[in-house]
């Protein structure tokens, strides 16, 4: 993002050497940290982990789209959930009944 790093731990209320410890592995950042980093550097908190801990890696070797709709349907209250599962039974079984003919 163009910052020293004096400037973003200023940005990011911590020290010049803790922000240099954290980028070095010696520190973990905490919440709070984590928080202003992502909001200064416009990554999101799920940046900052490795891959494994990321939502859409633990959906393995899900296709795309699939992928996708998990990820939005995870974000819907209950109730919701029960109505995109009610459209993709209709879905399939129209696109089953396509299919017969």
């Amino acid at each position: 993002m163009g910052f020293s790093q004096r400037e973003l731990a200023t940005k990011i209320y911590r020290r010049q050497t803790s922000l240099s410890d954290m980028e070095k592995g010696k520190m973990e950042p905490n919440a709070s940290t984590l928080t202003f980093l992502s909001y200064h550097l416009n990554k999101p908190i799920s940046y900052f982990f490795p891959d494994r801990y990321k939502p859409e890696s633990m959906l393995g070797d899900l296709f795309d789209p699939v992928k996708e709709i998990f990820l939005y349907a995870k974000q819907l209250d209950k109730s919701d959930q029960v109505r995109i599962i009610a459209q993709l039974r209709a879905l399939t079984n129209l696109d089953l009944d396509l299919r017969k003919k």
